[in-house]
């Protein structure tokens, strides 16, 4: 799509600090609904009912219409949910190749098709509003007579045709995909490209003072949609302006009205009288329908008895009083939109009497087993009283029952049989129910497994609640309960899916059964599953990491191992002194301790999954004020920087000595009072700088002594 960029003479305007203002919007006017008339005399395959829209890009005056494009960044998108008509008579692929003369041959003017202003060869194509009806091409057409509220001015008042000389279309970049406008009607419904442009290379204006630019016209008789993305001329030569769909990129503009989502038609059903309703002719009742919309509002419901319109209800909840005469019914409900969408719910089919018969129903299990089975009736009257019920088994009648609730004991026989009951009402007026098919079968027992615990689970501790849970069922029948067994005694009974039971566990070694009931008190036990309850193992810990002898306010890192070799540590206590320093939940386990002169007692407590805990072995620790030896002094006109601090690898002293005091050496002591190292130095230099490989020395606190004039200067030092 650069090459068509550049062909065409475009200029971004990310470098031009333009605004976005000249495009004011994407206008789809709905230009005509066809007809049956329309279809059988069009040349092609034009759907009733299908509508064709004309799409306009509004700009403001002295702006230009340069293209319509698709490029590797957005791409270009004119679609229908069915397919594009087109005219195979004198259609084109683009305005201006159809002659003008030839719009009033059968349904040309209906032709899909794209443009750059034209409607035919030397006529712009303007909003039928903004016509001015001096010359109408269309009115000769024995078709096109359509004048429905629903699109707006007929084509017989003005059929949104100008006489003038619009510019020419120029296709770049394009194969086949302008095919689904080309020759053939119905030939597809997907127009998409993203590296061609429909343009006016002199860029086109509008024949009216709001300079709208007709880029194409469209019949479908599907949902229409578009994703546009547009380029015009501003009024400065040279510059244009760039509005896309989605996504715009540094130097691009979008506006909501280049995405088009289409109009989804509403839905309607009728919810009362259900259908098969038994209405009393000549007493009113109500029709009510619910109606919605996905995408808009509705507008009106009508009702329609046998096709012939019984009202309208333009607002919720849709009803309308409805008298019925004897005989049968069939009503609908037609729900129109806010865009003139429509759609006609499912046919209710009723039946009108004066005598309303009674309505009777039953319910039968679909398995049975030999002996007793109940076959339960629900009958009722609305304008009088339920006689008799009558029971067939088989078309034979097998028992009656004349006071509700109705129902009757049948000894059933093996195989298949057909039940259904008749109820006649007060006047004699009969109505046969539902008929049901019952297997009569010998019993299938009943199925159980266990879910929970699992077979040789060896992780279950002595006093935890261990839950037995089962899966049940009956291919003919219903389970009656599950009882759960522990090496034979009985633990728990339930009766409602899911089955389960709990059980306090007990140290040893246990089998855990089930056993299922059904509803004819046939039952079957579980697989044994085996499991063994231990008592608790102790967690263990130990501390692994400290000093014995350390100094005051020296930070010291206690670190602990704990584990559990039955379960798992959920944490470990420090404490210094029978005080708690605080908790870690995760390994390694460890807690930092800022120090405190005098003689401390350290240790940890681990505790596992079951709560159980353990106390480490006390470890003793001395926080002394001073290593013996040092003295911390500051000495005028002397400072050391030890860097970085602390240290992995190497570290460097920077002694600064601006009084020339004599300084003789320097010692490296550990926590304990051990010189790990020494050196002279004899120097009485404004700066000394001294840098040595720490790594050969453990983890730990440190003090770098200086020794200036008889006195020593100290300072601490980390070792990671």
């Amino acid at each position: 799509m650069n090459k068509i960029v550049l062909a065409l003479g475009f200029v971004s305007m990310q470098f031009l600090g333009l605004a976005q203002n000249g495009l004011e919007k994407i206008i789809v006017e709905k230009y005509y609904v066809s007809t049956s008339a329309d279809s059988i005399g069009s040349v092609g395959t034009l759907p009733v009912g299908s509508t064709t829209y004309r799409v306009y890009v509004d700009m403001l005056p002295g702006y230009r219409f340069q293209a319509l494009y698709g490029n590797s960044d957005h791409t270009l998108k004119i679609n229908t949910s069915t397919s594009f008509f087109n005219n195979e008579d004198r259609g084109a692929t683009t305005a201006n190749a159809i002659a003008y003369a030839k719009l009033k041959t059968n349904t040309v003017a209906l032709d899909s098709w794209v443009s750059v202003g034209a409607s035919a060869a030397g006529q712009f194509g303007v909003l039928k509003s903004e016509d001015n009806g001096a010359v109408n091409l269309l009115t000769l057409n024995s078709l096109l007579k359509n004048n429905a509220a629903a699109m707006g001015i007929p084509l017989t008042t003005q059929d949104g045709n100008l006489a003038g000389s619009p510019e020419a279309v120029t296709l770049v970049g394009f194969t086949n995909e302008l095919s689904v406008f080309d020759a053939t009607s119905l030939a597809g419904g997907t127009f998409s490209t993203n590296n061609a442009a429909i343009s006016a290379l002199s860029g086109a204006t509008g024949p009216t003072a709001e300079n709208r630019v007709l880029i194409g016209q469209f019949t479908t008789n599907g949902v229409f949609t578009f994703e546009l993305n547009i380029q015009i001329g501003t009024p400065t030569p040279g510059v244009s302006e760039k509005y896309v769909a989605a996504n715009p990129l540094t130097g691009e503009f979008t506006i909501p009205s280049l995405i088009l989502t289409g109009n989804n038609p509403p839905v309607v059903e009728i919810t009362s009288p259900t259908s098969d309703s038994k209405l009393k002719s000549g007493i009113a009742t109500t029709i009510t329908a619910n109606a919605t919309d996905t995408d808009g509002t509705i507008s009106q419901v009508e009702f329609f008895e046998d096709g012939k319109s019984l009202g309208v209800d333009n607002s919720t909840p849709y009803s309308i009083a409805y008298t019925p005469t004897d005989g049968s019914h069939k009503i609908t409900a037609l729900a129109t939109d806010n865009k003139s969408a429509q759609t006609t719910s499912s046919v209710i089919n009723i039946v009108a009497s004066n005598n309303i018969p009674p309505s009777i129903s039953i319910t039968a299990p679909k398995i049975a087993h030999l002996g007793k089975v109940t076959i339960d009736a629900t009958a009722s009257d609305t304008d009088g009283t339920i006689k008799m019920v009558s029971f067939y088994v088989d078309s034979v009648l097998a028992g009656k029952d004349s006071i509700a609730p109705y129902n009757f004991d049948w000894n059933t026989q093996l195989g298949n049989h057909k039940v259904f009951a008749i109820a006649t009402d007060d006047k004699g007026e009969k109505t046969t129910s539902n008929k049901e098919v019952i297997e009569v079968v010998t019993n299938i027992l009943p199925e159980i497994s266990i879910i929970t615990p699992n077979n040789n689970d060896s992780k279950i501790i002595t006093g935890s609640t261990l839950l037995l849970l089962a899966s049940a069922s009956d291919a003919d029948g219903k389970v009656k309960k599950v009882e759960f067994f522990i090496d034979g005694k009985s633990v728990g009974i339930d009766t409602v899916t899911p089955y389960s039971t709990s059980y306090t566990a007990v140290v040893g070694k246990h089998f855990v059964t089930a056993v299922v009931t059904d509803d004819q008190l046939a039952t079957t036990t579980s697989s044994t599953v085996n499991i063994e309850v231990k008592d608790n193992q102790f967690p263990l810990v130990n501390i692994t990491n400290y000093f014995e002898t350390i100094y005051k306010e020296d930070v010291l890192k206690i670190t602990a191992n704990a584990y559990d070799t039955d379960g798992s540590i959920e944490e470990v206590e420090f404490f210094i002194d029978t005080l708690s320093i605080g908790i870690d939940q995760n390994s390694p386990y460890s807690m930092e301790w800022i120090a405190k002169p005098g003689i401390h007692h350290i240790k940890a407590i681990a505790k596992d999954n079951n709560a159980a805990k353990t106390a480490s072995s006390i470890k003793t620790i001395e926080v002394k004020n001073y290593t013996a030896g040092i003295n911390e002094e500051s000495i005028a006109g002397v400072s050391v920087n030890v860097y970085p601090n602390p240290v992995k690898t190497k570290a460097t002293f920077s002694i600064i000595n601006s009084n020339n005091s004599e300084i003789s050496h320097y010692q490296l002591i550990d926590h304990i009072g051990r010189i790990v190292l020494e050196k002279s130095i004899q120097s009485s230099n404004s700066t000394i700088s001294e840098t040595i490989d720490v790594q050969q020395f453990e983890t730990g606190m440190y003090h770098f002594c200086v020794f200036i004039n008889g006195s020593t200067f100290t300072q601490k030092l980390i070792v990671e």
